[in-house]
């Protein structure tokens, strides 16, 4: 990506309602990031929207003094809901948290402590306390070309928008790339209420790693210190696998979401966090295997036979999700044999 075309240097020259310039934006990252957007808007359509009418997206979360900054993101203040408001109260008894802006039509942020007041007067006391929030002078350099497949990036980009969902895409990196930019943050995809108790989600598309005789997957240590907040706070945090039935770094997600060959063999497996993660152990991810970092990244095991079969991915099982929240499922038994043919 040549420096004149990088969004963070010229945002304003994109228009947000522009299909053809919202790809521009998310072809600043990994192909593999925006395969990941692509991954969660599969576990919307096939599993969480099935079982919660209402869920919340847009958190962001950056350590700071042994806690965190909490971040929720949106473009419009009528977009703030009662789940939002419930879990801007519970993060602002133990952190600091702030509602973002984003303000298509300039391209522009603000920002405003979270308070008490805002859940009955909110455009009042956001038009009194809201604060610009700067782009970063100074951002990293796009990923190398290598890790930014043209090819792949359309396709997820063609994904995306036939969902309806390539504008926020859009937004979401430009507020990631342009405006957070180096510091360390990470973001929760989902979060629901349920029976009184509030559950985050985490959604990833992988392969196990073979363990001698077993089969495992990883967890980066800085998402397991992330739960370990939300599960000391009161929120049980999810890990949600859609499984990859090959190992072959030149197949699309969108190819292994689509073509039948593929998503015949994905499975929906999925663990709640335990504190025990913490003394698993731990290994040593290339950067190309992330989607965050340009370095190697360190991360705990979870053995496959800690996970449990939510559903076949395309099955017709409504409430597959509860079915998991509510202890209907088992574990994988510890001789579970992956890929299943």
């Amino acid at each position: 990506m040549d420096s004149a075309d990088d969004p963070c240097k010229c945002l304003n020259r994109f228009d947000l309602s522009n299909a053809e310039d919202q790809k521009k934006i998310i072809f600043r990252d990994k192909h593999t990031r925006i395969e990941g957007l692509c991954s969660e808007a599969v576990f919307v359509s096939d599993l969480l929207a099935e079982s919660f009418a209402e869920f919340s997206s847009g958190w962001w979360f950056k350590p700071a003094n042994g806690s965190y900054k909490i971040l929720k993101l949106i473009t419009g203040l009528q977009e703030i809901t009662p789940l939002d408001f419930k879990l801007l109260r519970l993060f602002a008894q133990h952190a600091k948290a702030a509602i973002f802006l984003f303000k298509k039509d300039c391209k522009q942020c603000e920002w405003a402590l979270f308070s008490p007041q805002m859940e009955t007067h909110l455009a009042e006391h956001w038009a009194q306390h809201a604060r610009p929030f700067l782009p970063r002078s100074r951002v990293s350099a796009p990923p190398r070309p290598e890790q930014r497949d043209v090819a792949r990036l359309n396709q997820a980009a063609e994904f995306l928008h036939a969902r309806g969902l390539l504008q926020q895409a859009a937004i979401s990196r430009a507020f990631a790339n342009c405006w957070l930019g180096d510091q360390f943050i990470l973001d929760v995809d989902f979060f629901v209420e349920c029976a009184g108790a509030i559950y985050a989600f985490e959604i990833k598309q992988k392969f196990p790693f073979r363990r001698g005789p077993r089969f495992a997957f990883g967890l980066n240590k800085g998402e397991a210190r992330l739960h370990v907040f939300l599960s000391q706070i009161g929120v049980r945090a999810i890990n949600v696998i859609l499984t990859k039935p090959v190992l072959h770094e030149r197949i699309s997600a969108i190819d292994l979401y689509t073509k039948i060959e593929y998503r015949r063999l994905s499975l929906w497996l999925a663990t709640a966090h335990s504190d025990a993660i913490l003394q698993s152990p731990q290994r040593l991810a290339p950067s190309k295997t992330s989607i965050y970092a340009g370095a190697p990244v360190r991360f705990y095991e979870m053995p496959l036979s800690r996970f449990h079969l939510i559903k076949n991915f395309g099955e017709p099982k409504p409430q597959a999700l509860l079915d998991f929240i509510n202890g209907k499922t088992s574990p994988l038994p510890e001789d579970f044999v992956y890929p299943r043919r």
